[in-house]
């Protein structure tokens, strides 16, 4: 070999070899291998970045979904409710008055007839159900 060889500047080719990632491993480098790398690269970007779109779009479309069920929830609920005031102003059906234990929180429906207004002031428990009833009493 002769000096003059040694001393020559790095070829184009060589500069780029340097910045190749160590994630080839023992590919053969040569410019069309490195352009051929870089598209590669550009490809796998452009690839995960379409993913990540259509996981946010879905995303997006999932959210919305949610929205319009829980507004079709309401709607029924609201629709439950007028139809049930409005059987009550017809007289098809009764209005009656729920109580709840001060010791297990446990709400009881009151009879018909039974006077509610009169529980208002009392502190009222399972103990103190009068009337015939299937609830369990816990007190």
């Amino acid at each position: 070999m002769e000096p003059d060889e040694l001393e020559q500047p790095e070829s184009q080719l060589q500069k780029k070899e340097k910045k190749l990632p160590k994630s080839l491993g023992n590919t053969l480098l040569t410019e069309d291998g490195i352009i051929e790398f870089r598209r590669k690269q550009e490809a796998d970007k452009k690839q995960k970045k379409e993913e990540s779109e259509q996981k946010k779009a879905q995303r997006e479309l999932n959210k919305q979904k949610k929205v319009e069920e829980k507004i079709q929830k309401q709607i029924i609920n609201k629709n439950k409710e007028e139809k049930k005031q409005q059987e009550i102003k017809e007289g098809k059906r009764e209005v009656r008055a729920h109580v709840q234990c001060e010791k297990c929180n446990k709400w009881f429906t009151l009879p018909v007839d039974y006077d509610a207004e009169s529980l208002a002031e009392v502190e009222w428990n399972c103990s103190m159900i009068d009337w015939e009833t299937k609830s369990k009493k816990c007190c």
